[in-house]
């Protein structure tokens, strides 16, 4: 018997997708609690290459492309609110370096998550 007590793990994580796709596939919600705060998180934490490919084009499409950057805005404008998935350093090759979406050109993912503390309620 081990004299150190201490618990295996301290967290909780839960990962709650929607859609028809594979698990980690799928867009979907993300709660962790680790006293003392809690985090909610969505999105797609990697994309698959087929979904990589379709984000990317997304991103470069004047409509599709705005209406993400206009999202984006909204998210990041927000108290407490972080985006992530940013990953690669370079332009991925076949893109337009000064296209005014190139930034999210270097995503692999893309996810937005909040954390606090955790509520007294909780």
């Amino acid at each position: 018997m081990s004299k150190d007590k201490t618990p295996y793990k301290t967290h909780l994580g839960i990962w709650m997708w929607e859609g028809e796709g594979a698990k980690f596939e799928s867009s979907g919600y993300y709660f962790y609690l680790e006293p003392p705060n809690l985090m909610l998180g969505v999105g797609i934490h990697i994309f698959s290459k087929d979904l990589l490919k379709a984000y990317r084009e997304a991103v470069v499409n004047p409509e599709s492309g705005s209406a993400l950057v206009k999202a984006i805005q909204e998210v990041s404008l927000k108290k407490g609110y972080n985006l992530g998935g940013k990953h690669y350093k370079r332009v991925p090759r076949g893109y337009d370096s000064e296209h005014d979406n190139v930034e999210f050109l270097l995503y692999n993912g893309l996810i937005a998550g909040y954390e606090e503390p955790i509520p007294e309620e909780f």
